[in-house]
């Protein structure tokens, strides 16, 4: 097992998370279909989750999550606001859902491809948040 690419997928798992989780703390407020925010609070929570077992793994390391910098917090924050400024409709909100859970399946299948010899519950991890994106794609298809 290489150990340094096992914590680095760790904590790219948890940076894919905290990601997803902030953009959905944006869209919650926007999104005027209750059905629609009671499936981005299901995702929230799904992502939590994911972030604490990363969390966890990587205590077991002895090493911590790297928090997203203030200034990525922000470009990202910016984007969805800017995104969402003129169309808050639920169509559109689903479509921004898509494209991120879309870059998260490929950031993170290209990420364990490239870091080979990861501990086996962390590639679990991986595929779990994988697993998870791809589910909030098919969630998010019935609003466009």
């Amino acid at each position: 097992m290489n150990v340094q690419y096992t914590v680095d997928l760790l904590k790219e798992i948890y940076q894919g998370s905290k990601t997803a989780m902030d953009a959905i703390s944006i869209l919650i407020p926007k999104a005027r279909n209750n059905d629609l925010k009671r499936v981005l609070e299901y995702q929230l929570d799904e992502y939590h989750s994911i972030a604490d077992e990363a969390t966890m793994q990587l205590q077991g390391f002895r090493e911590l999550p790297n928090d997203t910098d203030v200034f990525t917090k922000l470009g990202m924050w910016t984007a969805v606001k800017m995104n969402t400024i003129t169309n808050s409709n639920s169509d559109h909100i689903a479509e921004i859902m898509i494209n991120g859970s879309t870059t998260g399946i490929v950031d993170m299948t290209k990420y364990i491809h490239s870091h080979p010899g990861c501990d086996v519950y962390a590639v679990e991890l991986a595929n779990r948040l994988i697993a998870a994106e791809d589910k909030n794609i098919q969630y998010m298809r019935e609003y466009l």
